[in-house]
């Protein structure tokens, strides 16, 4: 077989501030067909392929019996990744799915095959799993079909899953792995990153191991090149460290290369030497956020990132859950990271001096975008109230903390605002937003 380039079929196309993945190489479904064949149960009619959807770095294929008038025959998914970061996004995204199944009640799909290396007759790394039943949850979200009672329900059993995830205590952050990685016996250059790599198994089960993170910060764009520290961690100190280090080395690589290129003008790469300021800035006053003293008693939990309306799937008949998908980047965070709720209720508190009902209005279909919008963030507000009573109360600790994170993800688009909030910060100011009078929506931890 003929070794392929790790990151052979991407290529990244830059822009100032972006920077977006694309396939050079589309995936041949007969071989993508052929490989998942060796892997399923061997019925009469056989499977046909087709496309099924795309995310970000993705794209995903039906495996379906030709026959199945009775809809009694499983179909399956097969996930084919470019590699944004070879071998690590693929394996930990196994090894997550694996742990999540075997320790917890939250369905998630079943990994039948996958190959985290692209040295294959395919040329990518792919995952084989099961397909789960249900319908997304957006559509149904969006519209008024979901009656207050549902959303409440369907916001406790995704407080349940989350409380689930964080009853698992980790001493590293970073991300699970299979603690046997055959792929590292077979690829060459895959064997020379893992000697040098630190993998630490799980006591309490040897199935894993804890390894370095895979999120996207740290692989984005040319990132992986740049060699960063990726752990896993002992502290959140020293995560963020490094992270803030890649994001000075990346933002400055990107400069060089705009002052080389006639596209950018200067004002372009002012642009790009405020940002860099800006993580500079915070990067001063992270052990203020972080004190080295308290990192002895961190402890990490599994967090899925990504629980939006389009990775949550439901019944359609009966409004319940029957599905949690897309467990790529699931890491290991520290508690202050893992207590929020899940991007689907995630928004800003609401207050425009009207009483706070117990249960959010039923949509007005007469009402203008500015009070359909208020609507919607009151319910998200009053739903994340159930999420956290469900969860056992809002955690008294971590705002500071997730402050911290957001203006370093702040960074670029608003560096001169994130500059004079670290520069006041350090001079002793209180770090935390005021609410503005007239507005009725506030971010507290923005």
């Amino acid at each position: 077989m003929t070794l392929r380039h790790p990151q052979h079929g991407l290529e990244w196309k830059y822009e100032l501030f972006d920077v977006v993945p694309s396939w050079t190489v589309e995936p041949d479904i007969a071989i993508a067909r052929a490989i998942a064949l060796r892997h399923l149960p061997v019925i009469a009619s056989g499977y046909g392929i087709r496309f099924f959807s795309a995310g970000t770095f993705n794209k995903l294929y039906s495996l379906y019996p030709l026959d199945n008038d009775e809809g009694t025959v499983e179909s399956f998914i097969m996930r084919i990744s470019l590699p944004v970061d070879p071998y690590f996004k693929t394996a930990s995204e196994v090894a997550t799915l694996q742990f999540v199944r075997k320790n917890t009640s939250i369905p998630v799909p079943h990994v039948i095959a996958f190959d985290s290396s692209s040295d294959n007759e395919l040329g990518f790394e792919w995952i084989l799993m099961g397909k789960l039943p249900g319908v997304s949850l957006k559509s149904l979200w969006e519209s008024q079909a979901l009656v207050w009672e549902e959303r409440v329900q369907i916001t406790k059993t995704l407080a349940g899953y989350v409380k689930q995830l964080m009853s698992f205590k980790f001493p590293l952050m970073g991300s699970l792995y299979p603690s046997t990685r055959r792929e590292v016996e077979r690829v060459a250059w895959l064997k020379d990153v893992s000697s040098k790599t630190r993998f630490v198994p799980l006591l309490d089960d040897a199935e894993f191991s804890m390894g370095p993170v895979v999120t996207i910060p740290f692989f984005y764009g040319d990132r992986v090149h740049l060699q960063p520290d990726r752990g896993p961690f002992e502290t959140s100190l020293s995560y963020l460290t490094s992270l803030l280090h890649l994001h000075v080395t990346s933002t400055t690589s990107r400069k060089i290369a705009a002052s080389a290129d006639d596209e950018y003008d200067e004002d372009d790469i002012s642009e790009l030497d405020d940002a860099i300021a800006a993580y500079q800035s915070i990067l001063s006053i992270l052990p203020s956020f972080f004190p080295p003293e308290a990192s002895s008693q961190e402890t990490f939990s599994l967090y899925h990132d990504d629980m939006s309306s389009n990775n949550i799937l439901i019944d359609p008949a009966t409004h319940r859950i029957t599905g949690i998908v897309d467990w790529e980047c699931v890491s290991l965070q520290p508690a202050w990271h893992v207590a929020r709720v899940p991007q689907l209720l995630d928004g800003p508190e609401v207050d425009d001096g009207s009483p706070i009902p117990a249960a959010a209005p039923p949509p007005d279909k007469g009402a203008d975008d500015f009070h359909k919008e208020l609507r919607d963030r009151l319910e998200q507000m009053l739903l994340r109230g159930v999420f956290y009573e469900e969860l056992g109360g809002k955690p008294e600790h971590g705002s500071r903390e997730r402050l911290f994170e957001n203006k370093m993800y702040q960074a670029e688009v608003r560096p001169t605002g994130v500059r004079n909030w670290a520069n006041k910060v350090q001079q002793g100011s209180d770090p935390f937003p005021t609410k503005t009078e007239g507005n009725p929506y506030f971010w507290p931890e923005h």
